[in-house]
């Protein structure tokens, strides 16, 4: 799913990605990266609490793998 998403966020099909994303995340909402690009989405649409949610989910679960480097830059950016 990342290199499709990626490449419609990219072309500027934001609708079309968040959409991918949320199913992505209902089916296996295990998936760190889906969050963050989910975030990005919301922060170009100035909708800064909603990325900031699922920055912080992504956070969570970068902690939970024991991915504690992706989790500290996040961290970084949310306490900006």
């Amino acid at each position: 799913y990342t290199r499709f998403v990626n490449y419609l966020y990219k072309q500027g099909f934001d609708e079309e990605a968040v959409f991918l994303l949320t199913e992505t995340i209902r089916i296996s909402p295990e998936i760190p990266e889906a969050y963050v690009t989910l975030a990005a989405i919301r922060a170009k649409q100035n909708r800064t609490k909603e990325a900031s949610k699922n920055l912080a989910i992504a956070r969570d679960l970068y902690t939970k793998k024991g991915m504690d480097e992706q989790a500290s830059q996040i961290n970084i950016f949310l306490n900006r």
